[in-house]
């Protein structure tokens, strides 16, 4: 049974000016030399750009297979296509099925001929993490997790994400670690390698860096514990961490940091594409070498 050559990426933000030169030289570098599988975690393109990614990531000609981001699912207030759960669970997915490519946070990506499943989720946060943390620290200031405001302006999310009424950012993490669980349940049956891809990051080993909190009592900052709050849960990060005998591969976005480490015999890695420059991981099957591609301003 061979390897499959997968290549992995994050964080695309198609349509931002900023973005532009180093998404088309990756596009390009992958039209060039193909891999069998192509992995996006997220944060494609906001509104019609969403698509303006598909349109361009299927020249490269090989599978695709993807997860939502927070950007994928803003709206804003004249938005016909309605709140942010619609676009997240019935339109993107329509768009998806239009370019053949498979979004993951409605099923595993099964592939038997490789012994191999694919399980992503966009996941969410509660403020399980970092939340408690903030409470004991900055007991005056536990206001600042539900409005999102930083020292220094507001989480965009806070503006651009709207769900239904009824729904809320608790019950939307619940929802999607409930469907995660369930996705990998049924691929673990059926694979015996399995690759984890999330937009935010599945677990804080794939979020932003740690500050040194034994050699600082005062670090992290109240900033540093907003971004924590509003990055990951740890609903989702016990799922992992439970079935990490099970995971070859961890794969995670959204911080537009590079981080990598292991959790048993799981690889880990936050993509760490940026802006103005993006990363691309590119596997000779999921025991092989990691080579990194960066395309951006030299």
């Amino acid at each position: 049974m061979n390897s499959p050559k997968i290549a992995i990426t994050a964080d695309l933000h198609w349509g931002l000016p900023k973005c532009e030169a180093a998404n088309t030289a990756l596009v390009e570098s992958l039209r060039k030399n193909p891999p069998d599988l192509l992995l996006v975690g997220g944060d494609q393109g906001a509104e019609f750009h969403f698509t303006d990614c598909l349109k361009a990531l299927a020249t490269i000609g090989c599978p695709v297979g993807l997860v939502a981001g927070n950007h994928d699912i803003w709206v804003r207030s004249e938005d016909t296509r309605g709140d942010s759960w619609r676009v997240f669970d019935e339109l993107l997915p329509l768009e998806c099925a239009r370019h053949q490519f498979h979004y993951l946070d409605h099923g595993p990506w099964l592939l038997p001929e490789w012994d191999l499943a694919i399980v992503g989720t966009m996941n969410w946060y509660d403020h399980s993490w970092g939340g408690e943390e903030l409470a004991r620290r900055f007991p005056k200031d536990t206001w600042r997790l539900e409005q999102m405001c930083f020292t220094r302006g507001r989480h965009n999310d806070r503006v651009y994400v709207r769900w239904p009424e009824g729904m809320t950012n608790a019950s939307v993490t619940q929802d999607l670690a409930t469907r995660f669980a369930n996705h990998l349940e049924k691929a673990v049956t059926v694979a015996g390698k399995i690759v984890v891809l999330t937009h935010h990051p599945a677990l804080p080993e794939l979020g932003f860096p740690a500050a040194a909190r034994e050699s600082d009592p005062e670090t992290p900052s109240m900033d540093h514990l907003l971004w924590e709050a509003f990055s990951g849960n740890s609903r989702l990060e016990g799922i992992i961490r439970d079935n990490a005998d099970k995971i070859s591969l961890v794969v995670s976005g959204h911080t537009h940091r590079w981080r990598s480490g292991s959790l048993g015999r799981a690889s880990l890695v936050n993509v760490g594409s940026d802006y103005p420059v993006k990363n691309l991981i590119r596997l000779n099957g999921l025991g092989g070498e990691m080579e990194v591609e960066e395309f951006g301003p030299n």
